[in-house]
């Protein structure tokens, strides 16, 4: 089974989560709009990437947990996160699920783009993600290598990279990967409409740095 299957099975069960969840609450048409509304992020990232061919897809050095180089390979959640929003992991061959890789290994496989993705259990700021990001790219190691150059160093909250809000981390790595085919999309303010309309709440934190890249 390919990872962009994998992919829509795992928005399948998520959407049939949320319909039964809204059969429970009595809230079935509120639930077949939010999950309506998650289907049509994927749908768009689905779309929009469709016609790009391998030569065109970003490779992607992935690591996670605040753990500098500890990242993950082909089959695991993140891997699978990356590869549908059109990126290469570059750890995908990797032995096990989630490896740990040298610096040496990065700078020779000298990949295009470096995310970081932060834990999910807690809140962040925009200044600890720009933290973060500033901790990756001061890397000695790391200065000469593609990503760092070219700017192309990502943070994100592990809170927009599973469950309900991952459609929105997917739209962030989207936009990393292809800037000229989501020029028009801005995920926060994705995030924010997702946020108000759908918990009425006012959306406050950190979730992506640099969030407008």
């Amino acid at each position: 089974m390919t990872l962009r299957k994998k992919a829509l099975q795992i928005l399948i069960s998520l959407l049939l989560v949320i319909e039964n969840l809204g059969r429970a609450l009595g809230k079935e048409e509120r639930a077949s709009e939010l999950a309506g509304q998650l289907k049509g992020y994927h749908d768009l990232i689905k779309e929009r990437i469709s016609g790009t061919n391998s030569e065109e897809r970003p490779t992607v050095f992935f690591e996670w947990l605040g753990k500098p180089y500890h990242s993950a390979s082909n089959g695991t959640s993140y891997d699978n996160f990356i590869d549908f929003a059109g990126g290469v992991n570059i750890a995908a061959n990797e032995s096990v699920d989630y490896p740990d890789v040298s610096p040496e290994w990065v700078i020779e496989k000298d990949p295009d783009v470096i995310l970081h993705i932060l834990g999910s259990s807690k809140d962040y700021t925009e200044e600890e993600l720009e933290q973060w990001r500033d901790e990756i790219i001061s890397r000695p190691e790391l200065q000469n290598s593609r990503a760092v150059k070219e700017g192309r160093v990502y943070v994100l909250s592990g809170t927009v990279a599973t469950g309900v809000r991952s459609a929105i981390g997917e739209l962030y790595l989207a936009k990393w990967f292809y800037p000229e085919l989501f020029e028009d999309i801005d995920p926060g303010v994705e995030h924010e409409k997702l946020i108000q309309e759908f918990y009425n709440m006012k959306l406050e934190g950190g979730y992506a740095y640099p969030s407008d890249a």
